[in-house]
């Protein structure tokens, strides 16, 4: 995963495993930032695309123990609290994870794929990953990748012990944090050393990313850009806030997801409109549209094709209104772009 800095920053999400031992040339040019991107100062993604969906918000999953999950997620870096789950902030979007404090089998699962995020100080997440994998005498730490410098980790691989996902980390640009809190009009103390989750990779089974083009572009009139082996939908605000879903084809990957679901916040009202009555009419949108309209969100229980109706991934999607009151964007951030 890079992230480079030239005229303007742009987010390239990792695709990296546990597997990942060396660096040989191929993988430091997908790792490491093109230079000066770490001390240079942050010039912004610039203004979000077309077709961009407004943010993403929270990805509910499962865990088997939401106090190691707790843990984890503390020396990640992360602010979290707990009521009937486990929220976790990752920026501008958020984890929840449903399951036991006892290590019974959560409802819900891990998610098919892993979580790319990017951190203020990526040295003190490892250093605190590596305390508490010695203290717990767990695994945390599934590699480190130092293309340059072994003192200085460009990427670090690490697995939750509570739930088994896996989340890359890489080092932000060199005053992406202060832009993002000056945008977001939040203080500008350290509040998290997570700054927001850049990626959500999501593995699929083969044959399956034409359906998907087809289900965000038809029903959500949202912009998809192809990859080496798969697609990728985009999710702007502003110059700083920026997530990207990805899906990958990969042999062992199943239609079923379990009972994880994702959040979407539409980029205006009239594509929340569109989206409803679209979805609707393909048999998917939950209730009517009174009810979508006055909650500012609908639920879409699965991804289809949308020729011949036949499920894809059975993944939940929670589309929600730019109105709703947990949109991430801010009312003046939202209007400066002309929604």
């Amino acid at each position: 995963a890079a992230h480079a800095a030239k005229k303007r920053n742009s987010p390239v999400p990792a695709a990296m495993g546990a597997g990942l031992s060396a660096c040989n040339e191929g993988m430091r040019k997908l790792l490491m930032p093109a230079e000066g991107s770490c001390s240079n100062d942050w010039m912004g993604f610039g203004p979000p695309e077309d077709g961009s969906f407004l943010a993403m918000g929270d990805v509910v999953l499962g865990t088997q123990s939401q106090e190691l999950s707790s843990s984890f997620f503390l020396a990640l870096g992360c602010h979290h609290e707990y009521s009937e789950a486990l929220k976790v902030s990752t920026g501008h979007s958020g984890l929840v994870l449903e399951g036991s404090k006892t290590g019974q089998a959560a409802e819900h699962s891990s998610w098919p794929g892993q979580f790319y995020v990017w951190v203020e100080d990526i040295r003190a997440c490892l250093s605190d990953c590596r305390a508490l994998s010695a203290s717990s005498g767990l695994a945390l730490v599934e590699d480190v990748v130092c293309c340059h410098d072994e003192r200085h980790p460009d990427a670090v691989v690490l697995r939750d012990p509570g739930s088994g996902n896996v989340v890359v980390v890489n080092q932000a640009p060199k005053g992406y944090a202060k832009a993002l809190r000056d945008e977001r009009g939040l203080p500008a103390s350290k509040p998290s050393n997570v700054l927001c989750l850049m990626d959500l990779l999501c593995y699929v089974p083969r044959g399956s990313i034409a359906s998907l083009t087809a289900f965000y572009e038809q029903l959500f009139s949202a912009k998809v850009s192809p990859t080496a082996d798969g697609c990728r939908i985009h999710c702007a605000a502003g110059e700083s806030m920026r997530t990207t879903l990805t899906f990958k084809e990969d042999a062992s990957a199943e239609t079923a997801c379990g009972e994880i679901g994702i959040c979407l916040y539409m980029p205006c009202e009239a594509k929340f409109r569109i989206a409803f009555a679209k979805t609707s009419r393909a048999g998917l949108a939950s209730g009517t549209w009174e009810e979508a309209d006055s909650r500012s969100e609908f639920v879409v229980p699965r991804c289809i094709d949308p020729t011949s109706g036949k499920p894809v991934l059975e993944l939940l999607h929670r589309v929600r209104s730019p109105r709703h009151p947990d949109c991430p964007v801010r009312d003046e951030m939202h209007a400066a772009m002309g929604a």
